[in-house]
């Protein structure tokens, strides 16, 4: 009796039946229980650290968000992959408080009051993953500027590759 193996797609040229499932020519196999990681691209897995020297700008207007990108690369897909980031923040900008030392893919960096804060995520698009720094501010309740000069950051990444969106 055959083995069933799910699901799966080999490259092209290539038949499912005569190679074997776990083959680098086997591109997709629903038998495994995880998404795959691309081990022959560089940029498939990354690591970095990201030191802000220069403060992001801040947000302008009564209750605001500023988004900006604080570091970028070329991902080498053609589609939007999947990125796993990894982020380990190893110096806080001093009076930042409340922020978190580990999280994946977004997370809180810290805050002066409860109106104000600042947010460090990955996302990717067709070509580029990118590290983008979110503040937000309500000075109408007395909000006051983030400022990040300091803060460092080591950020791991793996850039999955079944093209299953972000």
């Amino acid at each position: 009796m055959a083995q069933d193996f799910g699901i799966l797609i080999s490259q092209p040229g290539t038949s499912v039946t005569s190679i074997n499932p776990s083959s680098s020519q086997m591109l997709m196999n629903t038998a495994h229980p995880f998404i795959k990681i691309d081990t022959q691209n560089a940029n498939g897995f990354v690591t970095l650290t990201l030191s802000i020297v220069t403060d992001p700008p801040e947000p302008v207007g009564p209750a605001t968000d500023k988004y900006t990108t604080l570091y970028s690369f070329p991902h080498g897909y053609k589609y939007i992959p999947s990125p796993e980031v990894l982020f380990n923040v190893t110096n806080f900008a001093p009076g930042l408080g409340g922020g978190m030392s580990y999280f994946l893919d977004s997370g809180f960096l810290g805050r002066h009051t409860f109106v104000d804060g600042v947010y460090l995520y990955a996302v990717a698009d067709a070509t580029t993953l990118y590290i983008i720094c979110r503040k937000y501010k309500d000075s109408s309740f007395g909000g006051v500027s983030n400022v990040l000069t300091g803060t460092n950051v080591t950020i791991t990444t793996h850039v999955f590759v079944d093209d299953i969106g972000v």
